[in-house]
């Protein structure tokens, strides 16, 4: 069955087939050389209706032919997107003739870091009023390696009676616990927390 050339309906409905069919080829073609699907897609069919005024005389599979054609085409649309990348780059070199450094961002300004000490000085003296056992667990759980355990200056009544009765250590949820209660209680701490 030989195509005509000049009949707009059959160049329609098969460039349209073609572009159906041939899709998974286009996904691949983007993925692989990083490219948007709808452009490579849209590059396609414009191949493809350029091609076809060009398809030789008496063509039994304009489909194949179109198919090549347009693989072929792709490619050398790939190469001179590379290329004008390559241009455009050595262009906005050779302008502004900085460097690297120059066209990075300048690093933001520090914060102030009066308010997050004024936070940690508050919680380490809050830690302080705990259990030196209790102080030793915020600072491996919490990570607080900045602060340093010490015994407080006397110990709390319900510890005693409990170090008499049990005198194992205890658990991590009770120290846990027991840090949350005595530091969520301090009035420094609260003072901090929003209304």
């Amino acid at each position: 069955m030989s195509i005509s050339t000049s009949d707009f309906t059959s160049r329609n409905n098969i460039i349209t087939e073609m572009l159906d069919e041939s899709g998974g080829m286009m996904m691949n073609f983007a993925r692989k050389h990083n490219l948007e699907f709808e452009e490579v897609r849209q590059n396609a069919a414009l191949i493809m209706l350029e091609t076809w005024p060009k398809l030789p005389v008496g063509i039994k599979n304009a489909k194949a032919y179109l198919n090549r054609v347009v693989r072929t085409q792709l490619l050398h649309f790939k190469q001179s997107v590379i290329e004008e990348l390559e241009v455009s780059l050595e262009y906005e070199s050779s302008v502004t003739e900085s460097s690297l450094a120059d066209k990075l961002e300048a690093p933001m300004q520090t914060e102030d870091t009066t308010r997050v000490d004024h936070i940690i000085e508050t919680v380490h003296n809050a830690l302080r009023e705990c259990e030196q056992e209790e102080q030793e667990y915020a600072v491996w759980a919490f990570g607080m390696h900045s602060h340093t355990p010490v015994a407080p200056a006397r110990r709390r009544e319900s510890l005693r009676r409990l170090k008499k009765d049990n005198p194992a250590s205890r658990g991590k949820d009770v120290l846990r616990r027991s840090v949350f209660l005595l530091v969520g209680r301090n009035p420094q701490v609260r003072a901090l927390l929003p209304a």
